[in-house]
């Protein structure tokens, strides 16, 4: 359990990480730049992922294609958009789905630019297995707050996201 591994024994309140943020935002936590501050949600999701056999690259790739609704397929230029990163970096995530057989390379039709990245059933399959399980172990990592404290938590994250610049949250799950 992520508790034994705190320095207090105990889980942090949506107000201890509330106090936290609002510190790390103030003139007294700027000596704080350039350094990783990782709840540590993060390493167990790595961990988890690792456990089913996908990287956060692959199922960044395998979300994207099923988001991108049936038949689950878009030209490679698509996802590279889609998941903010390079061409390139899709080509890498692209290769190593395929030769884990979690997506093709298909045509759309005819010719170089008609090509394709399609989810296959595998990948569909172990994207809802992955899910299932993410959903899980995430559920456990704030399983012991109230809804209130929940929707108190996710408040202030989506206002911190917010004075960051970060992206809208509008319409993510549990929205």
């Amino acid at each position: 359990m992520l508790v034994g591994q705190t320095h207090t024994g105990r889980a942090g309140s949506p107000q201890d990480i509330a106090e936290s943020v609002h510190w790390l935002a103030s003139p007294g936590g700027g000596h704080v730049t350039a350094q990783i501050i990782q709840v540590n949600g993060g390493a167990e999701r790595g961990r988890l992922l690792a456990t089913l056999g996908v990287d956060v690259a692959t199922l960044d790739l395998l979300s994207t294609l099923r988001r991108s609704g049936p038949p689950y397929r878009m030209s490679p230029g698509e996802p590279a958009e889609a998941c903010m990163v390079t061409r390139g970096a899709i080509t890498q995530r692209v290769e190593r789905a395929a030769r884990a057989g979690l997506v093709e390379r298909t045509t759309a039709g005819s010719g170089y630019h008609a090509r394709a990245v399609a989810l296959t059933d595998a990948g569909n399959a172990l994207l809802d297995h992955v899910v299932a399980d993410l959903l899980v172990a995430e559920d456990r990592l704030v399983g012991h707050l109230s809804p209130e404290r929940r929707e108190q938590l996710a408040g202030l994250l989506r206002g911190l996201l917010a004075g960051l610049g970060g992206p809208s949250l509008t319409g993510q799950v549990g929205d």
